[in-house]
């Protein structure tokens, strides 16, 4: 009886270790796929991130062949722009706005002596914005007519 005792005892330990050890692989597998689960949403992403990175690099390389046709357009017609568009990205707005109302001007029949202060305006700001040091909302013609000997109209432009 006492073998018997002892034998069954031991089917106990034994079967409470057999269970100790079927839970901790349980454990052990949950957190495995648990972490697998995680790769998978990490590489899913990466692959995403890899593939918005393609698309906003072919988006970049579009914007700068624009920036450089802009470029080319402008040094083909003359127009000025102060260094690099990416750091002022308004200045060929301005510039071009600047122009704009230039033709408008000219275009309207307007005098000769606006004509020139336009011309004259024009280039001042054009050298102006060339220089080293970025002017901030620079007007495109100037109101200062102390250099003028002409009789002055009144340009509202």
């Amino acid at each position: 009886d006492e073998r018997i005792k002892a034998l069954e005892e031991e089917m106990k330990e034994h079967s409470a270790k057999k269970d100790a050890t079927l839970a901790k692989a349980r454990e052990y597998r949950r957190k495995y796929k648990e972490e697998q689960r995680y790769c998978q949403e990490m590489l899913s992403t990466e692959r995403q991130t890899a593939e918005r990175c393609r698309g906003l690099h072919q988006e970049n390389m579009r914007l700068m062949d624009k920036v450089d046709e802009l470029k080319r357009i402008c040094r083909k017609n003359k127009i000025n722009i102060r260094g690099d568009l990416s750091s002022d990205d308004d200045d060929l707005y301005d510039n071009d706005e600047g122009i704009t109302r230039a033709k408008r001007s000219t275009s309207s029949g307007a005098n000769t002596n606006r004509k020139r202060r336009a011309t004259r305006s024009r280039s001042r700001s054009s050298s102006r914005r060339a220089s080293s040091q970025p002017v901030q909302n620079a007007p495109s013609f100037s109101d200062d007519d102390s250099d003028d000997d002409h009789d002055d109209d009144d340009d509202d432009d």
